[in-house]
């Protein structure tokens, strides 16, 4: 938040508040190589969060952000794992 410019301050009543209710990761194969190895994965990243805003209230919120990339084996960090 501090790279952003936001200004950091103490929770109060006088000014909007979140909360970082939970997280998750996950990931799970897509495609295999012949050698049962992984050769397409999916992370997901899942936040839960809840934001006070004065004269408003608390409102609650979600998200969810995926990627899928290849695992290759002929790049180099592929190679030296092997």
């Amino acid at each position: 938040l501090r790279m952003s410019d936001i200004e950091i301050v103490p929770p109060a009543e006088t000014v909007p508040n979140i909360y970082l209710i939970g997280e998750s990761v996950g990931e799970r194969t897509l495609s295999l190589y012949q050698n049962t190895r992984a050769a397409e994965l999916e992370l997901t990243f899942n936040a839960s969060y809840s934001v006070t805003l004065p004269e408003v209230g608390i409102k609650t919120f979600s998200t969810s952000v995926t990627r899928s990339y290849l695992d290759n084996p002929l790049t180099a960090l592929a190679k030296s794992v092997e």
